[in-house]
C-alpha cells in the first residue's frame, strides 16, 4: 500500500512539473515607462502618467482620436484593461496587412459603446456605396470610473469578444465569423471619442501570438 501511495505522489510531481505554463505575450504593456517607438499616434491627446495611458479626443482634429500598437499578428489573443473617465465610444480594431487584400481601409473593430459592444466589418473604401456591416452586437452596461477588460480570441475567420467587469463576475460575450478576420494584421488601431479632456485610461495591454 505504501508503495502504491509513493507511486501515487510521484506521478503527481511529475505531472506538476510537466503542465505547461501560461504563454508569455508578445506584448504586455504596463505604462510603467515612456512608451516604445512600437506606438504612434494620428490624432487626439495622449500622456503616460501614474502607470496608465490616457487619451483623449482633441476638438480641433475633427476626428476621433486614434493611436496605433504595432504589432504583427493573425490568431491572436488580446486583452485590453481599461478605464473610461469621461470618453464615449472606444475601438479596437484592426487593418489588413499589405497585399492581404484588394480592399481599402480598415479590416473591423470592436466598437465598445455605454449600451452596445459590436463587432464591426469596415467598408471598403474602394466601392463608394459599400457601408460599414455590424457583425455581431450585445447590450452592456459600460459605466464611468470602472474597470474593464476587453478580451478578443482570433482563430481562423471567427472572432470571440468578452467584456468583463475587474472585480465581479460580470461578463458579456459575442462572436462573429467573416474571411477576411483571418488576414495578418500590422498591429492594433485604437480609437476614443468624446469631448476635449474626457478621457479613456489603459491600464494593460496584452497581446499573445
Amino acid at each position: 500500500m505504501k508503495s502504491l501511495f509513493a507511486f501515487a505522489f510521484v506521478a503527481t510531481l511529475l505531472c506538476g512539473s510537466l503542465t505547461a505554463a501560461e504563454p508569455k505575450p508578445v506584448v504586455d504593456e504596463t505604462f510603467d515607462a515612456p512608451l516604445s517607438k512600437k506606438w504612434t499616434k494620428q490624432t487626439g491627446a495622449w500622456k503616460v502618467e501614474e502607470g496608465v495611458l490616457k487619451v483623449s479626443q482633441l476638438k480641433a482634429d475633427n476626428h476621433i482620436a486614434a493611436f496605433r500598437l504595432r504589432q504583427p499578428i493573425q490568431d491572436a489573443r488580446i486583452q485590453v484593461d481599461f478605464t473610461l473617465h469621461g470618453a464615449k465610444v472606444v475601438h479596437l480594431g484592426f487593418d489588413p496587412a499589405k497585399g492581404e487584400l484588394k480592399k481599402k481601409g480598415h479590416l473591423y473593430s470592436v466598437v465598445l459603446t455605454p449600451k452596445k459592444m459590436v463587432v464591426q466589418l469596415h467598408r471598403d473604401k474602394n466601392i463608394e456605396e459599400s457601408k460599414n456591416e455590424n457583425l455581431a452586437t450585445a447590450e452592456i452596461d459600460l459605466q464611468q470610473g470602472k474597470t474593464y477588460s476587453l478580451v478578443l480570441a482570433m482563430r481562423g475567420d471567427q472572432v470571440d469578444v468578452e467584456l468583463k467587469q475587474q472585480g465581479t463576475s460580470q461578463s458579456v460575450k459575442t462572436s462573429a465569423r467573416h474571411p477576411s478576420i483571418h488576414v495578418k494584421k500590422p498591429g492594433l488601431v485604437f480609437r476614443v471619442g468624446g469631448a476635449d479632456d474626457r478621457e479613456l485610461h489603459l491600464d494593460r495591454v496584452r497581446v499573445w501570438n
